[in-house]
């Protein structure tokens, strides 16, 4: 199987009516992994985007609209000018070119500010960038591991929250899609499938896994989601120290990790390249501000 070909999963509910078929296309957030991405999506007259941009509902619902006319066969090419300005904010105009003049309704899913929790990831986040900005030294303190920790516990904690509300989100498409006769397909990344687990309880549902190859066939999670996906699924297990220091590594260079190949490098390193490079990035950083 190559890199880029999908891994195709189909999960069949049993059902007593015909409610719409819901594709879910789980994929690792980089470059090369679009074309396939596009072409996944090109039987489905809905696509659901998980968009975590968007923190309150009226800009949610702006983003669907303005997708949606860059789509459209028939919006002025005034409309379709300000829709691509609009992606082109939001980073999202290259996955959607490929779809002009498709008619496909975009609608944007995700958590927002009125939920409880919001704020929460928000703050996850944060902290996660402050400990990026502040990381000084290749060893791990014991007060490191238990930010680490804590941070990857709260975020397993948290993601349960927002599948919840992707998975509301989508049933609410599925009443729509069903009413007009039409095909869903959800892009999500590839740590959220619980939402396609529940949706199967309630609708003909697939997954496709795009990128390391295939989900069960290959698909290798970043350390990041790794650590968040363990915890997510086993809460009783503790972290190991290797893995915290790979999980640290993630954070410090999840910059640069744009390829399959770079995802691959990190993974693959033993423990003593891990800690060499941690050294490594802390001594560039001090020569850089010196």
């Amino acid at each position: 199987m190559s890199e880029l070909q999908p891994d195709i999963q189909p999960l069949t509910a049993e059902v007593d009516h015909a409610p719409p078929h819901i594709k879910a296309v789980y994929w690792e957030h980089v470059l090369e992994n679009v074309p396939a991405v596009v072409e996944e999506l090109q039987t489905s007259d809905i696509i659901g985007i998980e968009h975590t941009g968007l923190p309150e509902e009226e800009a949610r619902l702006e983003y669907g609209r303005q997708a949606t006319t860059y789509l459209s066969s028939t919006a002025s090419e005034e409309e379709k000018a300000r829709a691509a300005d609009f992606l082109d904010t939001n980073n999202d105009r290259l996955l959607f070119e490929p779809l002009l003049g498709t008619d496909k309704k975009i609608v944007a899913l995700d958590m927002t500010a009125n939920h409880p929790d919001y704020w929460l990831v928000a703050r996850q986040e944060s902290a996660k960038d402050a400990f990026i900005a502040s990381h000084s030294t290749g060893q791990l303190s014991q007060a490191q591991i238990d930010s680490l920790e804590d941070y990857i516990t709260s975020s397993a904690e948290s993601n349960a929250g927002r599948e919840d509300v992707l998975t509301d989100q989508v049933r609410d498409l599925a009443s729509e899609a069903e009413s007009q006769g039409k095909e869903i397909a959800l892009l999500l990344g590839a740590t959220h499938t619980p939402v396609s687990h529940a949706l199967a309880k309630e609708y003909p549902t697939s997954r496709v896994f795009i990128g390391q190859g295939g989900y069960r066939g290959g698909f290798d999670y970043d350390p990041i989601n790794q650590a968040v996906r363990e915890k997510r699924f086993f809460p009783e297990r503790e972290i190991p120290r290797e893995y915290l220091a790979r999980f640290v590594l993630a954070l410090t260079v999840e910059d640069v990790v744009e390829t399959d190949e770079d995802v691959a490098l990190f993974r693959d390193m033993t423990d003593g390249e891990v800690a060499d490079m941690l050294v490594q990035i802390d001594e560039a950083k001090q020569n850089a501000g010196s």
